[in-house]
């Protein structure tokens, strides 16, 4: 903290003032714990499995897993990364990247918290083979096709070449790495290819099941197709959601006896304005603030919010 002139300076101040914070919110934050609502699925059997077994040009297990959290961080989402074979009974989103390897029981465990009232989002090359590396003779997404309502009638591996899909909502994005062409059963089609053999095809679809619903994304597509996607779905999910965070600003939630504590990190090298919608008391300044607040680079607030009773 002070260099070797032993003149206390900027570092120094800072080092004291974040001390300061530190003890004064001791109490309050003492306790809390982070309160993630969605939750994407990791396993280093699926990555090590993929490796094994390459699946097409630029399709990389973590970047896509990155995709997807780079998106619902975007839309400030509180998104814990966890084991494929964790207890997911609390989260309202599920999104399950390439399960590739797939057993009985994580298979009966999604689907067991879908129809209890969450969403599960499954995307291409899902139940592709068993834990132990074994190609299961059945159509794709093999344990996940009745939930999902769909069935992969054949697939493409377009690598690095750049397709399009039209989406329901009009728009269309680009997708590479892979195109399932899907036979739909019981689900309904959100998204259609619209060039190739398979133009006019579905590429993603979603079906009801129990309280909940399954998404499945059948391609890789562009990020703004998942912040549109996640966008809703999360809405439909019931989860919390802060969709207008400025580029580089982050969210965090802690919850504790009833109450909810929201962490605003900017983590950007540029002063940005975070729309809040309403004023909410700072624990950091001992003040309300909102419904915007300015925040300098690198700065975070803390605010208190109104419990919703989740």
């Amino acid at each position: 903290m002070i260099d070797h002139s032993n003149v206390p300076g900027r570092r120094f101040e800072e080092y004291g003032k974040l001390c300061g914070e530190v003890n004064r919110l001791s109490p309050p934050l003492t306790g809390s714990e982070v309160h993630g609502e969605a939750a994407i699925l990791h396993s280093h059997d699926q990555y090590n499995a993929l490796q094994i077994q390459p699946q097409a040009e630029g399709m990389d297990y973590f970047d896509n897993l990155k995709l997807y959290h780079r998106a619902l961080t975007k839309l400030g989402v509180q998104t814990d990364v966890v084991n494929m074979t964790a207890d997911l009974s609390g989260y309202r989103l599920i999104v399950a990247p390439s399960l590739y390897l797939l057993d009985e029981w994580v298979a009966g465990h999604l689907e067991d918290c879908v129809r209890n009232g969450a969403t599960l989002i499954v995307t291409n090359r899902t139940g592709v083979k068993n834990t132990n590396n074994v190609c299961r003779m059945e159509p794709l997404p093999g344990l996940l096709a009745e939930a999902a309502g769909v069935y992969v009638s054949e697939y493409d591996p377009i690598g690095k070449d750049v397709h399009t899909i039209r989406a329901k909502n009009g728009k269309t994005y680009t997708c590479t790495q892979w195109c399932d062409i899907l036979e739909l059963s019981g689900a309904e089609p959100i998204a259609w290819y619209e060039d190739d053999f398979f133009a006019g095809q579905p590429a993603s679809a979603v079906h009801s099941l129990g309280n909940g619903k399954v998404y499945y994304l059948g391609t890789v597509a562009e990020e703004s197709f998942y912040l549109d996607l996640f966008r809703e779905a999360v809405a439909e999910a019931g989860a919390s959601l802060f969709p207008d965070l400025p580029e580089g600003v982050q969210i965090s939630v802690r919850k504790k006896r009833g109450k909810r504590y929201l962490f605003l990190l900017n983590l950007s090298r540029k002063r940005q304005t975070v729309t809040l919608g309403q004023a909410y008391p700072s624990l950091l300044s001992e003040r309300r603030i909102g419904p915007k607040l300015d925040m300098e680079p690198y700065a975070v607030e803390i605010v208190e919010l109104a419990e919703t009773g989740r």
